[in-house]
């Protein structure tokens, strides 16, 4: 949620009540999977059935809570930010990755004294809705690994073999540091220790991406395509409000493309 104020000195006391207007955007702590099918063309397509009966479905619950948030009000370190605007370090989800019947959802806030949390947690259809199910024969829901990414937040996420590849910056919409951050190793560390709550503060060198003021907001990395690729794998970097620089006409925006070493 964004509060745009009036700008005429007179109406303080106006603005101060839209500060304190606090609403929920249900987008911010949507969990939910569409399947993608093909066109008649050949051409991939987001479906609400598709044709081998995969469905559109996501967590129960509606657009103010679901089975996710209702497990995470009494937990010590997320409850307290839930009714908090995701943009101004509250509850807000950004990053997601997929590991084999497991997800990963990162956090852009909060950031608890610059630790970044990552939440381990597994859901399977039931009926008309997805549903959280255990992790382990203790019951376990969700697990939290607290990461040390500097004060930043998580952006996107990206499973490469046994790495996990963290796109982080702001949690708030300002200009600062956004870098991409690879955990080695991150796949086998998650599988062997099963703790509730893990810290983890040893990652490679981040790589520093660049940004501009008021733009070019690293917000989301993926595989390049093969043609791009040449022989090294390569992430695609894709930016929220581009500066003028990138973008060339009506239809085309540069992207920044990373080598994988």
């Amino acid at each position: 949620m964004r509060v745009h104020l009036r700008r005429s000195l007179k109406d303080d006391a106006g603005n101060a009540k839209l500060l304190a207007r606090v609403t929920l955007d249900g987008n911010r702590r949507l969990l939910a999977r569409v399947p993608i099918d093909t066109d008649a063309n050949g051409e991939p397509i987001l479906v609400r059935q598709a044709a081998d009966g995969r469905r559109a479905m996501r967590l129960k619950g509606d657009a103010q809570e679901n089975q996710l948030t209702k497990l995470l009000a009494d937990d010590p370190h997320v409850g307290p930010f839930l009714a908090i605007p995701g943009k101004d370090n509250g509850f807000d989800i950004e990053g997601l990755a997929v590991i084999g019947s497991h997800l990963l959802l990162g956090l852009r806030g909060p950031v608890l004294r610059g630790w970044t949390l990552l939440l381990e947690l597994c859901v399977q259809p039931s009926g008309d809705w997805l549903r959280l199910v255990p992790l382990d024969d203790d019951g376990t829901l969700v697990r939290k690994r607290f990461l040390q990414l500097g004060g930043l937040g998580v952006r996107d996420l990206h499973v490469a073999g046994d790495d996990l590849f963290i796109l982080a910056g702001p949690t708030m919409v300002l200009d600062g540091d956004i870098r991409l951050i690879r955990w080695p190793g991150a796949l086998g560390a998650l599988k062997d220790n099963r703790a509730a709550v893990r810290f983890q503060e040893t990652f490679d060198a981040p790589v520093e991406l660049p940004h501009a003021r008021g733009g070019d907001r690293a917000e989301a990395f993926c595989e390049a395509p093969e043609v791009l690729q040449r022989g090294k794998r390569s992430w695609l970097v894709l930016h929220d409000a581009p500066s003028e620089h990138r973008l060339i006409g009506e239809h085309v925006v540069l992207r920044d493309l990373l080598r994988l070493e």
